[in-house]
């Protein structure tokens, strides 16, 4: 990442984060590729090195539980950005 960035990194990372076996099941609800097709201890060991990732840079990641509907989970996202993003404007730069 370091290189094909150049070295920039973002100010906040989401990691949705949800128990393998319901992650798999979300995602091959309408089709599987090779990713989701390996067991569920691959999937396991994904998610725990993602967790370990997040837990080795608490400044930058918010860990976003995901296994609530969407419209709870876009909640959780809008809380852990808040701080960062203004969510509540229009886009448009409001001081021209």
């Amino acid at each position: 990442n370091r290189i094909a960035t150049g070295g920039l990194m973002p100010d906040r990372t989401l990691l949705l984060d949800i128990d393998a076996a319901m992650g798999v099941q979300r995602a091959t609800r309408v089709s599987a590729d090779r990713l989701e097709g390996e067991d569920i201890a691959f999937h396991e060991r994904v998610r725990a090195g993602f967790l370990r990732i997040a837990a080795e840079n608490p400044g930058r990641f918010r860990v976003i539980d995901a296994s609530g509907d969407v419209e709870t989970v876009a909640g959780r996202v809008a809380s852990a950005v808040a701080d960062v993003v203004s969510l509540g404007g229009t886009g448009a730069d409001e001081s021209a």
